[in-house]
């Protein structure tokens, strides 16, 4: 058997799986740092012979809890198709790299054939990195719009109005209340 050979039987026995990979940059990333991640990620699956299928940039999102001092953090999503030997190495270099604070793999395909992989060249490429400077004016907005919760100890604003209209209409049901229910029995010895 030749050198050729072997190496076509081993790569034959080699079993790719589809990995989905979820890394989260902190909130204040620049563009520049988030380049040089996304251009490390696509040396590291290049360079483990994996391929990569597709690449999402969500954007600066609220985290569910706080990882380390941060609130907020900066999602990017990967999937690709490689050998577990792509995620130990992905892993490794993300852990490596200060500007990402958690990351998250997960297997979805346990058996995939690389050779009928096909892959869109537009859904691979790395985003260029455009978020608002102030992570506190995008807060303000999303809280604006509902999307978040407001701090605590701040008013809730509803479409322009405060909370003391809510205060006032809360006021006006108790007052309807108690003249619609007037004369009515309230406790036992009444009812009796």
């Amino acid at each position: 058997m030749t050198v050729s050979a072997a190496v076509a039987a081993a790569a034959a026995k080699t079993r790719y799986r589809e990995y989905e990979t979820i890394y989260l940059m902190k909130p204040d990333v620049s563009k520049e740092a988030a380049a040089k991640i996304a251009q490390r990620v696509e040396e590291v699956i290049k360079r483990e012979g994996s391929k990569l299928v597709q690449v999402e940039t969500w954007g600066r999102r609220q985290l569910a809890f706080s990882v380390g001092r941060f609130r907020r953090a900066v999602y990017v999503f990967i999937k690709y198709v490689g050998t577990n030997t792509v995620v130990s190495e992905l892993e490794r270099t993300f852990r490596m790299l200060d500007e990402i604070i958690k990351y998250q793999t997960i297997v979805k395909n346990a058996n995939v054939d690389m050779a009928e992989l096909a892959v869109d060249p537009e859904a691979v490429k790395f985003e260029e990195l455009n978020l608002p400077e102030d992570v506190e004016d995008e807060k303000a907005l999303e809280r604006a719009l509902g999307f978040i919760d407001p701090e605590p100890g701040q008013r809730r604003q509803r479409g322009g109005d405060s909370l003391e209209l809510e205060e006032n209409e809360l006021e006006a049901l108790r007052e309807m209340e108690a003249e619609n229910f007037a004369g009515l029995p309230v406790g036992r010895e009444d009812a009796q």
